[in-house]
């Protein structure tokens, strides 16, 4: 996502809760580039290769969602430029840095308040959510062999909605319905293990398919129920965002 000045300051990250990191190692890309995607593409994509972080063809509030794990339902105020253009990002990630997604994390919401003069509160408000919790007839899941590597696989195109997770933890399943249902979903099974996850169902069950829904689908295939009811949500509320700085 000009060197930057390190100005993700301590107040900003710790006051968000977010990718906290030592202070012994700067919470910044080296070097970052931002430049505008004018391809008129619709997909995206991000990677690590070679000392730099790359994303292309990203929206400016899907680094907001990156940088601060949060889905769209939860970040308010984004100008309308920040859903509908698109740019391409490579940092350069400190020589030795350990890099993982906390420090990621870090590193985006450096460059946002570098960059585009983010700007925003956090708002806890309460809203429905969805519990993911076990059916009566217990999870049907199978567990993961010790050695098996985490992996996972989704097409939530068209009138087909599949998931399919090795060596997964139901809270990650709970992070992948997310977006589709537009609502948090919290992992309330108590179960700590990884398992195989397959999941098949109807994004829009009206629409004359074969397949069920979501809830029916969760039940019959993994033995996972969705409970709704009401809980306390995070709110990213944006109280600046400017288009990016030049380079």
């Amino acid at each position: 996502m000009t060197p930057l000045r390190y100005l993700v300051l301590t107040a900003i990250l710790v006051t968000s809760g977010w990718a906290q990191a030592p202070a012994s190692l700067p919470a910044a890309f080296e070097v970052a580039s931002v430049r505008p995607n004018l391809s008129g593409l619709s997909s995206s994509g991000t990677n690590a290769d070679n000392g730099y972080w790359i994303a292309t063809n990203v929206t400016a509030i899907s680094l907001i969602r990156m940088a601060f794990d949060r889905e769209n339902f939860q970040i308010e105020g984004v100008p309308g430029w920040a859903e509908s253009e698109r740019f391409d990002i490579r940092g350069k990630i400190p020589v030795g840095e350990a890099f993982n997604f906390g420090r990621l994390q870090a590193m985006l919401q450096a460059l946002l308040v570098d960059r585009l003069q983010l700007k925003f509160h956090h708002e806890t408000r309460q809203q429905q959510v969805d519990a993911l919790t076990l059916a009566k007839s217990g999870i049907k899941a199978k567990k993961s062999d010790p050695d098996e590597k985490q992996s996972s696989q989704n097409n939530f195109a068209g009138r087909t909605a599949e998931t399919n997770r090795y060596a997964s933890l139901i809270s990650d399943l709970a992070d992948t319905l997310q977006p589709g249902l537009g609502r948090i979903v919290r992992d309330e099974t108590g179960l700590t293990d990884r398992y195989d996850l397959h999941l098949k169902w109807a994004p829009n069950p009206d629409q004359n398919s074969d397949l069920p829904s979501l809830p029916t689908a969760l039940e019959d295939q993994l033995g996972l129920k969705l409970v709704s009811k009401k809980g306390p949500v995070d709110i990213i509320v944006v109280e600046r965002y400017e288009h990016p700085s030049d380079n």
